[in-house]
């Protein structure tokens, strides 16, 4: 994210994960992804794809969308240029790890996952409250932030 809030990605380009509108070549210079905008956080993968959180606290991912990567009600093909996720919402913080699965927070604190769960592809956001992911944490427990890495 630039000093002006602009959202800015190079790199290779195989699945379109540097929002240019193409899935060829590699962008070697940081370049405005398509669509503008103004944005507050994002979060990338080790190679294929992002997501970010527009200024109004939208969500919008891009890039490779096998297993439902880019949280687009689908689990194929590749989404060239930032979309917002499938079912909208207030988002305040997102994380993108490894391989196949996002999760993002949303300004009432649930946390929303996508891509490949813990059995199966997951192509929309999807709530979880206390049987997967965080099943350990007190109810009484508020996130405030999420972070994880690695191949998930």
């Amino acid at each position: 994210i630039s000093s002006t809030d602009g959202l800015l990605c190079a790199g290779a380009n195989g699945y379109g994960q540097t929002a240019m509108n193409t899935s060829s070549g590699a962008t070697l210079t940081f370049t405005s992804v398509s669509g503008g905008g103004s944005w507050n956080k994002v979060s990338m993968s080790q190679s294929s794809r992002g997501c970010a959180i527009r200024s109004d606290n939208r969500l919008f991912c891009w890039g490779d969308n096998r297993v439902g990567r880019t949280a687009q009600n689908t689990t194929t093909g590749n989404t060239l240029v930032p979309t917002e996720v499938s079912g909208g919402g207030n988002w305040k913080d997102i994380s993108i790890g490894g391989q196949n699965l996002g999760c993002g927070l949303k300004s009432d604190d649930t946390l929303w996952c996508w891509g490949y769960s813990l059995t199966t592809p997951v192509a929309v956001p999807t709530r979880y409250h206390g049987t997967k992911v965080y099943s350990s944490l007190p109810q009484s427990l508020s996130l405030v932030t999420i972070d994880f890495s690695g191949h998930m």
